[in-house]
């Protein structure tokens, strides 16, 4: 194939390519939705099933606010949880997918390595994507969160809020990403 040409003959353009669509984008939005669609929904389902037998409200019959019980630690939590897991998940792309690439393309691995470190991916580009993973750790905990504590009483309130969660949540992520996008141009 015609990619598959262009990939093998020019190993520095693919090299950007992978860095800049794959470690740069692609890695922060697929542990986002990872961590959305396990986590996120999780979340909102415990939640809800908390206001459903009257524990929400208990807390604040004993004077503890909810919002520090029982949001904040899930927010910060996976604030850092999402930036963990996209540093691996990047660090994993990167050595497994030159790995690969030069298995089947017949690539020297420490050529694509060194042009891929020496390439331009400076501390102020680490900054900017756990900048962009820590937002959307806090956007999943607090949809999450917020859909799971909406739920009504019934046999449909948590199926209801853990799937709301799951889409508003998808929804906060695309337009989170988008508004770096537009941010880093």
């Amino acid at each position: 194939s015609r990619l598959y040409q262009v990939m093998s003959k020019d190993l520095s353009r693919t090299v950007d390519v992978f860095r800049s669509m794959i470690v740069q984008e692609g890695a922060l939005l697929i542990v986002a939705c990872y961590v959305m669609a396990r986590s996120g929904s999780a979340m909102a389902s415990e939640l809800a099933r908390c206001k459903q037998h009257g524990e929400v409200a208990a807390l604040y019959r004993m004077g503890i606010d909810p919002a520090d019980y029982l949001i904040a630690p899930r927010v910060v939590g996976t604030m850092l949880s999402v930036s963990a897991l996209s540093v691996f998940f990047q660090i994993v792309l990167v050595l497994g997918g030159f790995a690969l690439a030069s298995f089947f393309m017949e690539w020297d691995y420490s050529l694509a390595m060194k042009k891929f470190l020496h390439g331009g991916l400076g501390p102020e580009d680490a900054l900017f994507a756990l900048l962009k993973t820590s937002v959307f750790g806090a956007l999943i905990g607090a949809v999450a969160c917020q859909q799971g504590l909406r739920a009504v009483r019934g046999p449909q309130g948590i199926p209801v809020a853990t799937r709301t969660a799951v889409v508003h949540g998808f929804a906060a992520i695309v337009l989170a990403s988008t508004g770096f996008f537009f941010l880093s141009k």
